[in-house]
Protein backbone atom coordinates (compact mmCIF):
# COMPACT_ATOMS: atom_id res chain seq x y z
CA UNK A 1 0.00 0.00 0.00
CA UNK A 2 1.22 3.00 -1.03
CA UNK A 3 3.00 5.43 1.95
CA UNK A 4 2.47 9.16 2.11
CA UNK A 5 3.40 12.27 4.37
CA UNK A 6 1.11 12.47 7.04
CA UNK A 7 0.34 15.84 9.66
CA UNK A 8 -1.04 14.63 12.91
CA UNK A 9 -2.56 17.20 15.07
CA UNK A 10 -1.31 16.45 18.81
CA UNK A 11 -2.20 17.87 22.04
CA UNK A 12 0.38 17.76 24.91
CA UNK A 13 2.61 14.88 26.08
CA UNK A 14 2.54 13.22 29.65
CA UNK A 15 5.04 10.68 31.34
CA UNK A 16 1.95 9.34 33.18
CA UNK A 17 -1.38 7.58 30.97
CA UNK A 18 -4.20 9.03 33.45
CA UNK A 19 -2.72 12.30 32.92
CA UNK A 20 -3.10 11.77 29.04
CA UNK A 21 -6.69 10.23 29.66
CA UNK A 22 -7.97 13.06 31.15
CA UNK A 23 -6.68 15.45 28.38
CA UNK A 24 -8.23 12.89 25.96
CA UNK A 25 -11.46 12.53 27.56
CA UNK A 26 -11.82 16.46 26.82
CA UNK A 27 -11.07 16.35 23.56
CA UNK A 28 -13.94 13.73 22.89
CA UNK A 29 -16.44 15.97 25.17
CA UNK A 30 -16.36 18.28 22.44
CA UNK A 31 -16.75 16.02 19.96
CA UNK A 32 -12.83 15.94 18.78
CA UNK A 33 -11.73 11.82 17.52
CA UNK A 34 -8.55 11.87 20.32
CA UNK A 35 -5.98 8.67 20.95
CA UNK A 36 -4.01 8.34 23.54
CA UNK A 37 -0.51 6.37 22.02
CA UNK A 38 3.09 5.87 23.65
CA UNK A 39 6.04 6.96 22.09
CA UNK A 40 9.84 7.14 23.44
CA UNK A 41 8.49 6.94 27.07
CA UNK A 42 5.87 9.59 26.73
CA UNK A 43 1.99 9.48 25.98
CA UNK A 44 0.63 11.57 23.70
CA UNK A 45 -2.63 12.86 22.88
CA UNK A 46 -3.76 12.59 19.29
CA UNK A 47 -6.56 14.27 17.45
CA UNK A 48 -6.46 12.28 13.28
CA UNK A 49 -3.86 11.66 10.81
CA UNK A 50 -4.12 13.82 7.89
CA UNK A 51 -2.20 12.87 4.18
CA UNK A 52 -3.91 16.16 2.65
CA UNK A 53 -2.30 18.94 4.75
CA UNK A 54 -5.54 21.44 4.68
CA UNK A 55 -7.52 18.80 6.57
CA UNK A 56 -5.18 18.70 9.25
CA UNK A 57 -4.56 22.65 9.33
CA UNK A 58 -8.39 23.16 9.34
CA UNK A 59 -8.47 20.77 12.39
CA UNK A 60 -5.68 22.70 14.21
CA UNK A 61 -7.43 25.91 13.55
CA UNK A 62 -11.10 24.06 14.68
CA UNK A 63 -9.29 22.89 18.21
CA UNK A 64 -7.84 26.32 18.56
CA UNK A 65 -10.80 28.10 18.51
CA UNK A 66 -12.41 25.62 20.72
CA UNK A 67 -10.04 26.99 23.43
CA UNK A 68 -11.55 30.32 23.67
CA UNK A 69 -15.04 29.31 24.44
CA UNK A 70 -14.22 26.57 27.33
CA UNK A 71 -15.97 26.98 30.60
CA UNK A 72 -15.51 25.90 33.87
CA UNK A 73 -14.96 22.97 34.33
CA UNK A 74 -12.80 22.73 30.90
CA UNK A 75 -11.14 26.15 31.37
CA UNK A 76 -7.66 24.70 32.80
CA UNK A 77 -7.48 22.76 29.74
CA UNK A 78 -7.29 26.01 27.88
CA UNK A 79 -3.72 26.34 27.98
CA UNK A 80 -3.47 22.31 26.19
CA UNK A 81 -5.75 23.26 23.53
CA UNK A 82 -3.96 25.96 22.44
CA UNK A 83 -0.67 24.75 22.29
CA UNK A 84 -2.17 21.72 20.20
CA UNK A 85 0.13 21.41 17.79
CA UNK A 86 0.67 19.47 13.50
CA UNK A 87 3.44 17.22 13.48
CA UNK A 88 4.40 16.31 9.92
CA UNK A 89 5.88 12.37 9.77
CA UNK A 90 7.26 11.65 6.43
CA UNK A 91 6.54 8.23 4.52
CA UNK A 92 4.24 6.61 6.71
CA UNK A 93 1.07 4.72 5.61
CA UNK A 94 -1.55 6.77 5.33
CA UNK A 95 -4.21 6.80 7.85
CA UNK A 96 -6.99 9.26 7.26
CA UNK A 97 -8.64 9.85 10.25
CA UNK A 98 -12.47 10.72 9.88
CA UNK A 99 -14.84 11.78 11.94
CA UNK A 100 -17.99 9.31 13.38
CA UNK A 101 -21.03 10.21 12.61
CA UNK A 102 -22.64 12.27 15.40
CA UNK A 103 -24.77 10.67 17.66
CA UNK A 104 -28.12 12.37 19.32
CA UNK A 105 -30.00 12.19 22.38
CA UNK A 106 -30.44 9.11 24.10
CA UNK A 107 -28.29 6.96 21.63
CA UNK A 108 -24.82 9.35 22.11
CA UNK A 109 -25.15 8.63 25.81
CA UNK A 110 -25.25 5.31 25.05
CA UNK A 111 -22.58 5.82 22.84
CA UNK A 112 -20.37 7.50 25.69
CA UNK A 113 -20.81 4.81 28.41
CA UNK A 114 -19.98 1.70 25.61
CA UNK A 115 -16.02 1.84 26.36
CA UNK A 116 -16.81 1.46 30.60
CA UNK A 117 -19.17 -1.87 30.16
CA UNK A 118 -17.70 -4.81 31.51
CA UNK A 119 -14.74 -2.44 31.76
CA UNK A 120 -13.53 -4.18 34.74
CA UNK A 121 -14.10 -6.57 37.42
CA UNK A 122 -11.95 -4.98 39.93
CA UNK A 123 -13.47 -2.13 41.73
CA UNK A 124 -9.81 -0.48 41.75
CA UNK A 125 -9.11 -1.27 38.72
CA UNK A 126 -11.97 0.82 37.51
CA UNK A 127 -11.64 3.80 39.44
CA UNK A 128 -7.79 4.68 38.15
CA UNK A 129 -9.30 4.77 35.14
CA UNK A 130 -12.60 6.77 35.90
CA UNK A 131 -10.89 9.25 38.00
CA UNK A 132 -10.17 11.35 34.93
CA UNK A 133 -13.73 12.32 34.83
CA UNK A 134 -13.67 12.61 38.32
CA UNK A 135 -11.48 15.47 37.87
CA UNK A 136 -12.91 17.13 35.17
CA UNK A 137 -16.73 16.94 37.07
CA UNK A 138 -15.51 18.91 40.10
CA UNK A 139 -13.30 21.43 38.11
CA UNK A 140 -9.89 22.49 39.17
CA UNK A 141 -10.87 26.55 39.16
CA UNK A 142 -13.85 25.34 41.73
CA UNK A 143 -16.86 24.67 40.46
CA UNK A 144 -20.15 25.77 42.34
CA UNK A 145 -21.87 22.71 42.83
CA UNK A 146 -20.75 20.26 45.57
CA UNK A 147 -17.60 17.91 45.03
CA UNK A 148 -17.88 14.45 44.23
CA UNK A 149 -15.46 11.09 44.64
CA UNK A 150 -15.29 7.56 43.60
CA UNK A 151 -17.39 5.78 46.97
CA UNK A 152 -18.91 2.76 46.59
CA UNK A 153 -22.36 4.17 45.21
CA UNK A 154 -21.25 6.18 42.32
CA UNK A 155 -24.44 4.52 39.93
CA UNK A 156 -26.10 7.83 39.89
CA UNK A 157 -22.72 9.83 39.45
CA UNK A 158 -21.51 7.04 36.25
CA UNK A 159 -24.99 8.33 34.65
CA UNK A 160 -24.52 12.24 35.43
CA UNK A 161 -21.04 12.55 34.05
CA UNK A 162 -22.39 10.58 30.84
CA UNK A 163 -24.89 13.12 30.45
CA UNK A 164 -22.27 15.55 31.41
CA UNK A 165 -19.77 14.52 28.73
CA UNK A 166 -22.78 14.24 26.11
CA UNK A 167 -23.71 17.72 26.33
CA UNK A 168 -26.72 17.19 28.60
CA UNK A 169 -26.33 17.90 31.90
CA UNK A 170 -29.00 20.34 32.19
CA UNK A 171 -31.72 18.20 31.33
CA UNK A 172 -31.20 15.72 34.49
CA UNK A 173 -28.90 18.44 36.81
CA UNK A 174 -25.94 17.58 38.69
CA UNK A 175 -26.74 14.33 40.86
CA UNK A 176 -24.16 12.92 43.40
CA UNK A 177 -26.72 10.26 44.65
CA UNK A 178 -29.79 8.07 43.12
CA UNK A 179 -32.10 10.97 45.52
CA UNK A 180 -30.58 14.22 43.90
CA UNK A 181 -31.48 13.03 40.21
CA UNK A 182 -35.13 12.41 40.99
CA UNK A 183 -35.42 15.61 42.97
CA UNK A 184 -34.18 17.32 39.58
CA UNK A 185 -36.39 15.67 37.79
CA UNK A 186 -39.69 16.34 39.82
CA UNK A 187 -38.88 20.00 39.49
CA UNK A 188 -38.13 19.50 35.53
CA UNK A 189 -41.46 17.69 35.13
CA UNK A 190 -39.53 14.44 34.14
CA UNK A 191 -40.15 12.05 36.62
CA UNK A 192 -43.10 9.30 36.87
CA UNK A 193 -43.54 7.02 39.48
CA UNK A 194 -44.13 3.43 38.68
CA UNK A 195 -42.74 0.87 36.56
CA UNK A 196 -45.05 1.70 33.31
CA UNK A 197 -43.55 2.56 29.94
CA UNK A 198 -39.96 2.46 30.55
CA UNK A 199 -38.17 2.99 27.12
CA UNK A 200 -34.63 3.00 25.77
CA UNK A 201 -32.82 6.35 27.13
CA UNK A 202 -34.46 7.03 30.41
CA UNK A 203 -33.18 6.63 33.82
CA UNK A 204 -34.77 4.34 36.43
CA UNK A 205 -34.49 4.78 39.94
CA UNK A 206 -34.57 1.98 42.64
CA UNK A 207 -35.65 2.12 45.82
CA UNK A 208 -35.16 0.44 49.32
CA UNK A 209 -37.27 -1.47 51.82
CA UNK A 210 -38.77 1.95 52.87
CA UNK A 211 -39.16 3.56 49.87
CA UNK A 212 -35.61 5.51 49.67
CA UNK A 213 -34.27 5.78 46.39
CA UNK A 214 -30.56 3.78 46.26
CA UNK A 215 -29.97 2.86 42.96
CA UNK A 216 -29.80 4.67 39.54
CA UNK A 217 -29.45 2.64 36.09
CA UNK A 218 -29.83 3.79 32.65
CA UNK A 219 -32.46 1.87 30.50
CA UNK A 220 -31.71 0.41 27.29
CA UNK A 221 -35.60 -1.20 27.07
CA UNK A 222 -37.82 -1.91 29.66
CA UNK A 223 -36.21 -5.11 31.24
CA UNK A 224 -32.71 -3.97 29.82
CA UNK A 225 -30.40 -1.68 31.87
CA UNK A 226 -26.59 -0.20 32.11
CA UNK A 227 -25.62 -0.16 36.05
CA UNK A 228 -22.98 1.80 37.49
CA UNK A 229 -21.48 0.66 40.57
CA UNK A 230 -22.31 -3.43 39.93
CA UNK A 231 -19.95 -6.05 40.44
CA UNK A 232 -17.11 -3.55 40.68
CA UNK A 233 -17.34 -1.87 37.55
CA UNK A 234 -20.17 -0.91 34.81
CA UNK A 235 -22.34 -3.89 33.27
CA UNK A 236 -25.10 -4.68 31.62
CA UNK A 237 -28.13 -6.25 33.46
CA UNK A 238 -31.40 -7.78 32.31
CA UNK A 239 -34.40 -7.90 35.16
CA UNK A 240 -36.91 -10.06 34.80
CA UNK A 241 -38.52 -8.56 38.17
CA UNK A 242 -39.11 -4.59 38.54
CA UNK A 243 -40.57 -4.51 41.44
CA UNK A 244 -37.66 -2.34 43.14
CA UNK A 245 -38.28 0.40 40.60
CA UNK A 246 -39.32 3.68 42.22
CA UNK A 247 -40.31 5.16 38.97
CA UNK A 248 -37.85 6.71 36.08
CA UNK A 249 -36.68 9.77 34.53
CA UNK A 250 -37.50 11.32 30.91
CA UNK A 251 -34.86 13.49 29.90
CA UNK A 252 -36.24 15.73 27.37
CA UNK A 253 -33.33 14.71 24.52
CA UNK A 254 -32.82 16.92 21.77
CA UNK A 255 -33.74 15.55 18.53
CA UNK A 256 -31.60 15.07 15.37
CA UNK A 257 -30.72 17.83 13.00
CA UNK A 258 -33.10 17.61 10.27
CA UNK A 259 -31.19 15.80 6.92
CA UNK A 260 -31.73 18.10 3.95
CA UNK A 261 -33.56 14.93 2.05
CA UNK A 262 -35.79 15.06 5.25
CA UNK A 263 -37.05 18.21 6.06
CA UNK A 264 -40.61 19.01 6.51
CA UNK A 265 -42.23 21.18 4.49
CA UNK A 266 -41.67 24.95 4.14
CA UNK A 267 -44.84 26.56 4.52
CA UNK A 268 -45.96 30.23 4.43
CA UNK A 269 -49.07 31.10 6.27
CA UNK A 270 -49.54 34.68 4.74
CA UNK A 271 -52.24 37.05 6.52
CA UNK A 272 -52.84 39.95 3.54
CA UNK A 273 -52.70 43.60 4.14
CA UNK A 274 -56.00 45.76 2.84
CA UNK A 275 -56.35 49.21 2.50
CA UNK A 276 -56.81 51.73 5.28
CA UNK A 277 -58.49 54.35 3.66
CA UNK A 278 -60.86 52.67 1.37
CA UNK A 279 -64.13 51.19 3.37
CA UNK A 280 -65.24 49.52 0.06
CA UNK A 281 -61.69 47.39 -0.07
CA UNK A 282 -61.50 45.47 3.16
CA UNK A 283 -61.97 42.53 5.22
CA UNK A 284 -60.45 39.15 5.66
CA UNK A 285 -58.06 37.15 3.45
CA UNK A 286 -55.78 34.71 4.98
CA UNK A 287 -53.14 32.07 2.20
CA UNK A 288 -51.68 28.54 3.23
CA UNK A 289 -48.85 28.24 0.79
CA UNK A 290 -46.62 24.72 0.82
CA UNK A 291 -43.44 24.70 -1.24
CA UNK A 292 -41.73 22.26 -3.18
CA UNK A 293 -38.03 21.48 -1.96
CA UNK A 294 -36.77 24.07 -3.35
CA UNK A 295 -38.44 26.86 -0.94
CA UNK A 296 -39.38 28.15 -4.17
CA UNK A 297 -41.80 26.23 -6.31
CA UNK A 298 -45.68 26.67 -4.83
CA UNK A 299 -46.85 23.10 -4.52
CA UNK A 300 -50.50 23.65 -2.48
CA UNK A 301 -52.57 26.92 -1.98
CA UNK A 302 -55.42 27.58 0.85
CA UNK A 303 -56.99 30.38 0.60
CA UNK A 304 -59.03 30.93 3.32
CA UNK A 305 -61.60 34.04 3.11
CA UNK A 306 -61.19 36.35 -0.09
CA UNK A 307 -61.31 40.12 0.93
CA UNK A 308 -64.21 42.59 -0.70
CA UNK A 309 -63.39 43.75 -3.95
CA UNK A 310 -59.65 44.48 -3.88
CA UNK A 311 -57.86 43.88 -6.54
CA UNK A 312 -54.43 44.55 -5.24
CA UNK A 313 -54.86 41.02 -3.55
CA UNK A 314 -55.05 38.95 -7.20
CA UNK A 315 -51.59 41.51 -8.05
CA UNK A 316 -50.31 40.16 -4.55
CA UNK A 317 -51.48 36.51 -5.03
CA UNK A 318 -49.62 36.51 -8.78
CA UNK A 319 -46.55 38.38 -7.02
CA UNK A 320 -45.72 35.13 -4.99
CA UNK A 321 -46.01 33.19 -7.85
CA UNK A 322 -49.72 31.64 -7.50
CA UNK A 323 -51.34 30.83 -10.36
CA UNK A 324 -53.40 27.97 -8.76
CA UNK A 325 -55.69 27.76 -5.56
CA UNK A 326 -56.44 24.08 -4.52
CA UNK A 327 -59.25 25.40 -2.37
CA UNK A 328 -61.12 28.46 -1.44
CA UNK A 329 -62.49 28.31 2.26
CA UNK A 330 -65.37 30.91 3.13
CA UNK A 331 -66.12 31.23 7.18
CA UNK A 332 -69.54 32.78 6.93
CA UNK A 333 -72.17 34.48 4.63
CA UNK A 334 -70.70 38.72 4.44
CA UNK A 335 -69.38 39.61 1.11
CA UNK A 336 -66.10 41.03 3.31
CA UNK A 337 -65.13 37.42 3.63
CA UNK A 338 -66.52 36.11 0.33
CA UNK A 339 -67.01 38.82 -1.97
CA UNK A 340 -63.92 39.03 -3.75
CA UNK A 341 -64.64 35.00 -5.04
CA UNK A 342 -67.07 36.47 -8.05
CA UNK A 343 -67.97 39.47 -8.93
CA UNK A 344 -69.66 41.19 -11.86
CA UNK A 345 -66.45 42.83 -12.75
CA UNK A 346 -65.31 39.79 -13.85
CA UNK A 347 -61.45 40.46 -12.21
CA UNK A 348 -62.10 38.25 -8.62
CA UNK A 349 -60.71 34.76 -7.40
CA UNK A 350 -62.47 32.86 -10.60
CA UNK A 351 -61.33 34.59 -12.93
CA UNK A 352 -57.74 34.74 -12.24
CA UNK A 353 -56.65 31.70 -10.95
CA UNK A 354 -57.69 27.66 -10.95
CA UNK A 355 -60.12 26.73 -8.59
CA UNK A 356 -59.90 23.52 -6.97
CA UNK A 357 -63.04 23.57 -5.03
CA UNK A 358 -64.52 26.17 -3.32
CA UNK A 359 -66.21 25.25 0.45
CA UNK A 360 -69.13 27.33 2.01
CA UNK A 361 -70.25 26.56 5.18
CA UNK A 362 -73.56 24.80 6.21
CA UNK A 363 -76.77 27.07 6.06
CA UNK A 364 -79.33 25.36 7.32
CA UNK A 365 -79.36 27.53 10.24
CA UNK A 366 -79.17 30.72 8.20
CA UNK A 367 -81.89 29.27 5.59
CA UNK A 368 -83.93 29.53 8.72
CA UNK A 369 -83.69 32.92 10.25
CA UNK A 370 -82.25 35.02 7.15
CA UNK A 371 -82.54 33.40 4.13
CA UNK A 372 -81.59 36.63 1.90
CA UNK A 373 -77.76 35.36 3.35
CA UNK A 374 -78.22 32.11 2.20
CA UNK A 375 -79.21 33.20 -1.20
CA UNK A 376 -76.17 34.99 -1.60
CA UNK A 377 -73.97 32.12 -1.00
CA UNK A 378 -76.22 30.37 -3.36
CA UNK A 379 -75.48 32.56 -6.08
CA UNK A 380 -71.81 32.27 -5.23
CA UNK A 381 -72.06 28.67 -5.76
CA UNK A 382 -73.88 28.74 -8.93
CA UNK A 383 -70.90 31.25 -9.64
CA UNK A 384 -68.71 28.36 -9.24
CA UNK A 385 -70.74 25.67 -11.42
CA UNK A 386 -70.96 28.30 -14.24
CA UNK A 387 -66.60 28.44 -14.12
CA UNK A 388 -66.91 24.80 -13.78
CA UNK A 389 -65.53 24.75 -10.12
CA UNK A 390 -66.42 22.26 -7.79
CA UNK A 391 -67.99 23.66 -4.45
CA UNK A 392 -69.72 22.11 -1.39
CA UNK A 393 -70.85 22.84 2.08
CA UNK A 394 -68.94 22.06 4.65
CA UNK A 395 -70.83 20.64 7.95
CA UNK A 396 -68.91 20.16 11.66
CA UNK A 397 -66.50 17.08 11.72
CA UNK A 398 -65.53 17.57 8.12
CA UNK A 399 -61.87 17.25 7.20
CA UNK A 400 -60.57 18.84 3.70
CA UNK A 401 -56.76 17.12 3.33
CA UNK A 402 -54.99 19.23 0.90
CA UNK A 403 -50.51 18.20 0.91
CA UNK A 404 -49.51 19.44 4.10
CA UNK A 405 -52.68 20.61 5.47
CA UNK A 406 -55.57 19.06 7.26
CA UNK A 407 -58.57 21.81 7.57
CA UNK A 408 -61.13 20.45 10.37
CA UNK A 409 -64.35 21.78 10.81
CA UNK A 410 -64.55 21.74 14.36
CA UNK A 411 -67.42 24.07 15.49
CA UNK A 412 -70.65 26.13 14.32
CA UNK A 413 -73.57 27.88 16.20
CA UNK A 414 -76.78 26.23 16.89
CA UNK A 415 -78.68 28.78 15.68
CA UNK A 416 -81.52 27.87 17.50
CA UNK A 417 -79.95 29.21 20.58
CA UNK A 418 -78.42 32.34 19.84
CA UNK A 419 -80.27 35.25 20.91
CA UNK A 420 -79.60 37.81 18.23
CA UNK A 421 -81.75 36.24 15.24
CA UNK A 422 -81.49 39.36 13.26
CA UNK A 423 -79.01 41.97 11.91
CA UNK A 424 -74.90 40.82 10.91
CA UNK A 425 -74.27 39.53 14.65
CA UNK A 426 -76.38 36.54 13.91
CA UNK A 427 -74.01 35.90 10.20
CA UNK A 428 -71.05 36.58 12.31
CA UNK A 429 -71.51 33.90 14.95
CA UNK A 430 -72.58 31.53 12.25
CA UNK A 431 -68.94 31.29 11.36
CA UNK A 432 -67.67 28.07 10.86
CA UNK A 433 -64.48 27.49 13.01
CA UNK A 434 -61.19 25.31 11.28
CA UNK A 435 -58.82 23.86 12.82
CA UNK A 436 -56.04 23.79 10.37
CA UNK A 437 -53.16 21.86 10.90
CA UNK A 438 -50.05 22.04 9.64
CA UNK A 439 -47.86 19.37 8.76
CA UNK A 440 -49.27 17.55 12.09
CA UNK A 441 -47.70 19.88 14.03
CA UNK A 442 -48.79 23.88 13.95
CA UNK A 443 -52.78 24.71 14.79
CA UNK A 444 -54.85 26.94 13.28
CA UNK A 445 -57.86 28.62 15.16
CA UNK A 446 -59.53 30.01 11.75
CA UNK A 447 -62.99 30.71 12.57
CA UNK A 448 -64.57 33.80 10.45
CA UNK A 449 -65.79 36.21 12.67
CA UNK A 450 -67.51 33.92 15.31
CA UNK A 451 -68.35 36.39 18.52
CA UNK A 452 -68.80 35.80 22.05
CA UNK A 453 -72.18 34.34 21.65
CA UNK A 454 -70.43 31.40 19.25
CA UNK A 455 -67.52 31.51 21.56
CA UNK A 456 -69.72 30.21 24.82
CA UNK A 457 -71.36 27.71 22.52
CA UNK A 458 -68.34 25.98 21.69
CA UNK A 459 -67.21 26.34 25.15
CA UNK A 460 -70.02 24.40 26.41
CA UNK A 461 -69.68 21.79 23.83
CA UNK A 462 -66.54 21.20 24.69
CA UNK A 463 -66.40 21.58 28.42
CA UNK A 464 -64.79 17.84 29.25
CA UNK A 465 -62.39 18.03 26.20
CA UNK A 466 -60.56 21.26 25.96
CA UNK A 467 -58.05 19.48 25.30
CA UNK A 468 -59.18 19.64 21.36
CA UNK A 469 -59.60 23.14 21.01
CA UNK A 470 -56.08 24.24 21.78
CA UNK A 471 -54.35 25.97 19.04
CA UNK A 472 -50.84 27.64 18.43
CA UNK A 473 -52.40 30.56 15.93
CA UNK A 474 -55.56 32.25 15.89
CA UNK A 475 -56.37 34.77 13.80
CA UNK A 476 -58.68 37.38 15.93
CA UNK A 477 -62.58 37.27 15.29
CA UNK A 478 -64.51 40.48 14.06
CA UNK A 479 -61.43 42.25 12.36
CA UNK A 480 -60.69 43.00 16.64
CA UNK A 481 -63.68 44.83 17.45
CA UNK A 482 -65.40 44.52 20.94
CA UNK A 483 -67.44 41.64 21.72
CA UNK A 484 -65.28 39.99 19.28
CA UNK A 485 -63.40 37.64 21.84
CA UNK A 486 -63.76 36.51 25.44
CA UNK A 487 -61.42 35.88 27.65
CA UNK A 488 -62.35 32.68 28.74
CA UNK A 489 -62.20 31.28 24.91
CA UNK A 490 -58.37 32.75 25.09
CA UNK A 491 -57.84 31.21 28.17
CA UNK A 492 -59.11 27.25 26.62
CA UNK A 493 -57.45 27.96 23.45
CA UNK A 494 -53.87 28.86 24.46
CA UNK A 495 -52.44 30.40 21.60
CA UNK A 496 -48.78 31.74 21.23
CA UNK A 497 -50.03 34.32 18.14
CA UNK A 498 -53.12 35.71 17.39
CA UNK A 499 -53.14 37.64 13.83
CA UNK A 500 -55.78 40.66 13.41
CA UNK A 501 -56.56 41.40 9.02
CA UNK A 502 -57.63 44.58 9.63
CA UNK A 503 -56.57 48.01 8.27
CA UNK A 504 -57.80 50.28 11.76
CA UNK A 505 -55.48 51.02 14.66
CA UNK A 506 -56.17 49.73 17.71
CA UNK A 507 -57.57 52.81 19.41
CA UNK A 508 -61.13 52.31 17.22
CA UNK A 509 -63.46 50.23 18.47
CA UNK A 510 -62.49 48.65 21.47
CA UNK A 511 -59.41 46.60 19.64
CA UNK A 512 -57.16 47.90 21.87
CA UNK A 513 -58.72 45.62 25.18
CA UNK A 514 -59.40 42.74 22.62
CA UNK A 515 -55.43 42.49 22.11
CA UNK A 516 -55.03 42.86 25.76
CA UNK A 517 -56.41 40.15 26.34
CA UNK A 518 -54.17 37.92 24.43
CA UNK A 519 -51.36 39.97 25.27
CA UNK A 520 -52.53 39.25 29.51
CA UNK A 521 -52.24 35.77 28.87
CA UNK A 522 -48.83 35.86 27.16
CA UNK A 523 -49.43 35.85 23.39
CA UNK A 524 -47.84 37.53 20.91
CA UNK A 525 -50.28 39.68 18.73
CA UNK A 526 -49.92 40.93 14.74
CA UNK A 527 -51.74 43.43 13.22
CA UNK A 528 -52.00 44.30 9.39
CA UNK A 529 -52.58 47.90 10.60
CA UNK A 530 -49.27 47.81 12.73
CA UNK A 531 -47.38 45.46 10.80
CA UNK A 532 -48.12 45.18 7.60
CA UNK A 533 -48.61 42.15 5.62
CA UNK A 534 -47.96 39.41 8.11
CA UNK A 535 -45.44 36.64 7.32
CA UNK A 536 -45.73 33.18 9.59
CA UNK A 537 -42.92 31.20 8.17
CA UNK A 538 -42.65 27.54 9.03
CA UNK A 539 -40.90 24.56 8.79
CA UNK A 540 -40.84 22.04 10.98
CA UNK A 541 -41.35 22.64 14.71
CA UNK A 542 -40.15 26.73 14.44
CA UNK A 543 -42.15 29.60 12.69
CA UNK A 544 -40.51 32.32 12.06
CA UNK A 545 -43.50 35.81 12.05
CA UNK A 546 -42.11 38.80 10.74
CA UNK A 547 -44.33 42.11 9.18
CA UNK A 548 -43.54 43.73 5.48
CA UNK A 549 -43.62 46.61 7.41
CA UNK A 550 -41.85 46.16 10.99
CA UNK A 551 -39.91 43.15 9.90
CA UNK A 552 -39.07 40.36 12.53
CA UNK A 553 -41.92 39.71 14.92
CA UNK A 554 -41.19 36.71 17.09
CA UNK A 555 -39.48 33.20 16.47
CA UNK A 556 -41.91 30.49 17.93
CA UNK A 557 -40.12 26.80 18.80
CA UNK A 558 -42.26 24.00 20.14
Amino acid sequence: MATKTLYKIQLGAYKSKPNAEKTAAVVRAHNFPAAVIQINGLWKVQSGAFSVKANAEKRLKDIHETAYHLKDPYKSYKSTFFKAIMVTVPGEQEKEDKKPAEKYGADKVYDLMKPYIDSSRAHSEFVRKYNAFIDIYNGKNGASHSKIGMSNAWCAMFVDLMFYFAGYLDLIGYGKRSLNLMENAKKKGTWKSGTDDIKFGDIVIYQDSKGNPNHTEFALGPHDFISGNYNGGVHKRHRTSLKTVKGRIRPKYPSEPEKEGDLPPYVRVWAIRFWESDHEKYGDATVFIQYESDNKTIKHVILVDTGMNYTDTIKKLKAAGVTKIDAVIISHDHSDHYGYLYNDDKNAILDNFEVGHVYFPDQTGVKKYQPEYANRIARQAAKCAAYKVGYSYVSVGDVIKIGCFECKAIFQADANKLKEKEGHHFINNMSMIYHIVVDGTWIFDMGGDAQIEAQRQMLEAFKDRLEEIVCHVMKIRWHGDRDGITKDYVDAIKCLLAFCNYHGSENGSGRKSTYNVFRDRGAVVATNYKDGEIYMDIRGKKMEVKGSKTGHIKTFKL
